[in-house]
């Protein structure tokens, strides 16, 4: 359940409804630490997802608690440090394999996009205007 949840929040991110997203994401969090315990790598994919919301909010000083919290989970053993649910969910189908990556890697870029789109858009806003010196500056007129 905890997977699904996340993966809605996912959806709610790319579609920049940040409050939303933000919500599932903690509800996704207490599930798999609940489930998973602290340290386990699914936990770590959502922290780092909310820390990307909050990033998106320039909610800074959490984004940076949420990153370095995933951080400090140890890397996954097994599966060649791959998260063993995508190796064993289309382990037999690897068409079906494919397609997910496929559409994880759109996901990926899309929300990268996104964020690159709102961080230009929070550059421009907050970005003292330039004015132009009429007096003084030794320019004929």
């Amino acid at each position: 359940m905890g997977e699904s949840v996340n993966n809605l929040a996912v959806v709610f991110t790319a579609q920049a409804k940040y409050k939303e997203a933000e919500g599932l994401y903690k509800r996704a969090l207490a599930i798999r630490e609940q489930a998973l315990g602290p340290n386990h790598a699914d936990v770590g994919q959502t922290l780092n997802n909310l820390a990307l919301v909050y990033l998106a909010q320039a909610k800074y000083t959490e984004a940076a608690g949420l990153f370095e919290r995933a951080l400090a989970i140890p890397p996954a053993q097994g599966n060649r440090g791959k998260r063993k649910g995508v190796n064993g969910c289309f382990r037999h189908q690897p068409e079906r394999k494919e397609k997910h990556r496929n559409g994880q890697r759109r996901a990926n870029h899309e929300q990268r996009h996104e964020l690159s789109k709102l961080s230009a858009t929070h550059d421009v806003q907050h970005r003292p205007r330039q004015t132009r010196q009429t007096e003084g500056d030794g320019s004929e007129h």
